[in-house]
């Protein structure tokens, strides 16, 4: 308990005088730093973004996914459809002239992958290690979404704070950032959204306007822990149309070995 009020103090104290404290410094750079969102801006940016996720029930996009690994690039079409509730996204690779690399079916909590070059059908929980001989990457539900969706999603928080100009912090209940989020200046849309605690950052760019759906039509996921970029250039997309069930179904070939996906943790 006393670790937890100690953190507070130090919220509180930064937000109060912060600014005080950043004005006082030496003249180093030529501009001001910008400064923190008051409390009705932060209800206002969060607001907004939750309006956003009202908006949206399903998808339909078509675009090129980029892979980077250790340096190394691949590209592949991409074809993404998806339902918010009940949570279900179907994504379908395939190289430029058609050939099929991937089939990754999410339903709820759960993951599975086709790998038609490997032969290989992986599966587990979303929060899983995807690791094949191509890609390595985790997948967690707010990112997935956020990321095939082209905007950021809101996790559940206990605190909104903002210790620097264009950016909210959302904290838990042990006063730690889960998720922190910075926005244009002066658009007020989205830029980047990162998650400390997994180490994993979003960045949206070329924001296009669909009947009021904003969405971002170049997304990007870092994946610090094990170094891995996906980078998703969007050419079309639809919005709440009906998606056929059938859309998400897998049809796992028999000659196909099944692996597990591993967990991962926050560490």
């Amino acid at each position: 308990m006393k670790k937890y009020k100690f953190k507070l103090f130090i919220i509180n104290f930064c937000m109060a005088f912060g600014p005080i404290l950043l004005q006082s410094c030496a003249h180093v750079s030529v501009q001001p730093p910008s400064t923190p969102f008051d409390h009705h801006k932060i209800d206002t940016l969060i607001s907004m973004i939750k309006e956003q996720d009202c908006l949206v029930h399903t998808i339909i996009r078509t675009g090129r996914l980029r892979f980077i690994m250790d340096g190394a690039k691949s590209d592949a079409n991409i074809v993404i459809a998806g339902t918010k509730d009940p949570f279900k996204i179907n994504i379908e690779l395939t190289h430029a002239w058609g050939r099929p690399l991937f089939q990754v079916l999410i339903t709820g909590t759960k993951i599975r992958i086709l790998s038609f070059t490997e032969k290989r059908c992986y599966y587990g929980l979303l929060g899983s290690l995807v690791s094949t001989r191509f890609f390595s990457v985790r997948i967690g539900d707010e990112q997935i979404w956020s990321f095939v969706r082209g905007f950021p999603v809101i996790r559940r928080y206990d605190r909104a704070v903002s210790f620097r100009g264009n950016r909210i912090s959302l904290l838990n209940n042990e006063y730690e950032i889960q998720q922190a989020l910075d926005f244009q200046h002066p658009y007020n849309l989205p830029a980047m959204v990162s998650f400390p605690l997994e180490r994993i950052e979003l960045f949206f760019s070329d924001y296009n306007n669909d009947n009021h759906i904003r969405y971002a039509r170049k997304t990007r996921l870092n994946d610090y822990k094990n170094k891995t970029t996906l980078v998703l250039r969007i050419k079309q997309s639809i919005f709440n149309k009906d998606i056929p069930e059938s859309i998400f179904e897998l049809n796992i070939p028999e000659n196909f070995e099944m692996l597990p996906l591993k967990q991962f943790g926050n560490k």
